[in-house]
This record gives C-alpha cells, structure tokens and sequence, in this order.
C-alpha cells in the first residue's frame, strides 16, 4: 500500500516523536526549575534595607503562575499529538479534526496568557534587583507592563473572535469566514518578540553607567542576556511562522507542529531564564559552603560576608564628605558634637553570590543617600 497521495504527500511522514519528547523535556525542565528557586528563596534571608519585606514577591508568584500555564499549554500539547498533530491531515482520522481544532484555539488563551505572566517576572525581577522607587527606570517599567498588558487583551480578543461564529475556529463546515490564522500568528509573534527585545535592553543602560572595567561590564551585561534568552524563542518562533505560511491552513496537523514546537518552549525557556539568578545562587553556596549548607538557612560563612565581592560605584555618585567637631568647656568638660548631613547618592553594584546582606541572589544594585 503506497504511502503517497494524489498531491505527493507522504502519509508516513511523522513529527510525533521528537514533539512529545520537546513537550515532556519542557514541561518537567521548567517545573524542577521551580522547585530550586523556591528553595532558593527560603535559603535567602529578607534584608533589613530592603523595600521588599518578604521573601516572596511579584516575581515569585508571576513565576509560580506562568510554570502552572506551562503545565496546562504543555498538556494540551500532549494531547494534540494523540489527535493528530505531526501528521498529515490527510492521515488524521476525520473524527478527530474538529476535537484537534477546538483544542488547537482553546491552548492559544493559555498561552498567551502564559507569555505575558513570564513577561511579568521578567519586569518584577527588574524592579526588586535594582530598587525602583523614586526612580525614572520605574516608569519605564510601568510603560512596559502596560504595553505587556496591552498586547495580551489584544491578541485574546483577537483569537476569540477570529471567526464569525467563533465556533467555525473549530467547524469548519459552519457558514461563515475566519480571519488568516498565519496572519493572526504573525501578528502575535512580531509584537510578542518586540516587547521581549524591550526588556532585554531595559536594564543595559543602568549597567553600564556602572564605574568599572569595560570587560567587568561586559560580564554583568551577559549575566543579564543569558538570563532573558527567550528572546531566542520568540525569533525561532516567528521564522517557522513565516516559513509555514498559508499552508498552515491547508495541512493544519502536520504544518502547525514546528510552530507548536516552538510555542510549548517559549514559556518554558523564559521560567527557566528568570529563575537562573537563584540557580547561580545555590551552585554558589554548595562550592562555598558544601552541599549540606542547602538544608539550611542559616549561612555558616557569616565571618567572610563580604569577602571577594567586588563593589563598583557608578559614574554619577559623590565622594562621601564627613565633617565633625569638638569643642571642650573648662567648666563643662568635653562636648563632642558630629554633623550630619546628606552628600550624595551612591549607586553600587555587587556581582556574585552575597551573605545575608544580599537581598537577592547574582547581581545587586543598591542606592543610598549617604549621610554622615
């Protein structure tokens, strides 16, 4: 029995294998990754002069949502492939096309809503490194997630009502019209990929306005884009979209897997990314301390907080002024008296693993108004 049909397309070609293979690594991958930075956390003390004043924050929990919608678009994933998906349509069961097209519409709300809850991390992670209160970079983090916001009510009201009845999305049959799914894709890629390249750039500029060698700089700035590397993904995804063009409407089950390929890494690839600070944190403390140190939170190299993290002042500070003065009486005996006042805002970096004083794990930027 011949494999080839009338338009030489071979029934036996299949991309089931290495999709569920992608699938189950993305999905088990992102969720150990959870787990450590979760561990991670408890291990980190909260600092005193830290604005956040509790272990977990926004970062967190957006973390902790997005690997729940992973696990959910990851699912669906899954079961894509038992309906058809890296098959040839032609080679679909009919029975399951309209199963298989309904699921395909259901996973875009999820996610979607996923890209933009990891989005979130990212800015959330942003705002607790570097201490945005009072500062310019704060609206331009607010900018962004209103622009991450934005994006996501678009493209959900853009998927619901991409056919007319929306249940044509699933049967085809139905009288009626749907937009271009590939156009649809395309459009989300593009500006999903747009506001990614937005937060890998955000934080350059602080970085290397940072007084150190431009070699030092160079280390702290590949800290920060290997830890955004979706933006890689994003790339990936939006070329095989481009690549799969209108024929994704004409052989849906088997053109849509490289893009699914992609999509069920994207999510993952960005909780992973995120979360590498608090990895980098961990693998620190067992070389330094052993691997028993995990098991608790108490830090056991107290004595040497501080040693071998190297400070890096920024180009804008001052030099700190300290003035005091004595007077003594005769009769009064002596009167010590020291002026305090302000000189300068002090902005310095601390790159590596820290001490308690570290409010969080990789790279610390703090800003203080000295007084003296």
């Amino acid at each position: 029995m011949s494999g080839q049909t009338g338009g030489g397309v071979n029934l036996n070609e299949s991309q089931q294998s290495g999709l569920r293979t992608l699938l189950i690594t993305m999905l088990v991958l992102p969720t150990i990754v959870v787990i450590i930075r979760t561990w991670a956390r408890f291990l980190l003390p909260v600092s005193p002069t830290s604005q956040i004043t509790s272990r977990f924050w926004w970062d967190d929990w957006t973390v902790f949502a997005a690997a729940a919608l992973n696990i959910i678009v990851l699912g669906m994933g899954l079961k894509l492939i038992d309906l058809g998906l890296g098959l040839h349509v032609q080679a679909v069961p009919p029975q399951n096309l309209v199963p298989f097209l309904k699921l395909l519409w259901v996973i875009y709300f999820f996610f979607d809503t996923g890209t933009a809850v990891s989005k979130s991390s990212a800015l959330f992670f942003y705002a607790r490194i570097f201490g945005v209160t009072g500062s310019r970079f704060k609206y331009v983090l607010w900018v962004v997630h209103a622009m991450n916001v934005a994006w996501l009510i678009a493209i959900l009201l853009a998927v619901t009502f991409m056919c007319s009845p929306i249940e044509k999305a699933w049967i085809t049959s139905l009288p009626g019209q749907c937009s271009n799914t590939g156009i649809l894709w395309l459009g989300s890629g593009a500006a999903s990929l747009a506001i990614d390249v937005i937060i890998l750039l955000m934080p350059l500029p602080m970085l290397w306005r940072l007084r150190m060698t431009t070699l030092r700089k160079l280390q702290v700035t590949g800290v920060f884009v290997c830890g955004y590397l979706v933006v890689v993904v994003s790339i990936g995804r939006l070329i095989t979209i481009l690549r799969a063009g209108d024929e994704v409407e004409q052989d849906p089950t088997y053109k849509v897997a490289i893009p699914i390929l992609w999509l069920g890494s994207e999510i993952a690839i960005s909780i992973i990314s995120v979360s590498l600070p608090s990895i980098f944190f961990l693998a620190q403390r067992v070389r330094r301390e052993g691997f028993w140190s995990l098991l608790s939170s108490r830090h056991h190299s107290e004595s040497k907080r501080g040693i071998n993290q190297p400070h890096f002042r920024s180009e804008d500070s001052h030099e700190l002024v300290s003035q005091s003065s004595k007077s003594f009486g005769s009769s009064a005996g002596d009167h010590s008296r020291t002026v305090l006042f302000p000189t300068g805002i002090q902005t310095t970096a601390q790159f590596g693993g820290g001490g308690d004083s570290m409010e969080n794990p990789g790279i610390h930027v703090r800003r203080d108004v000295m007084v003296v």
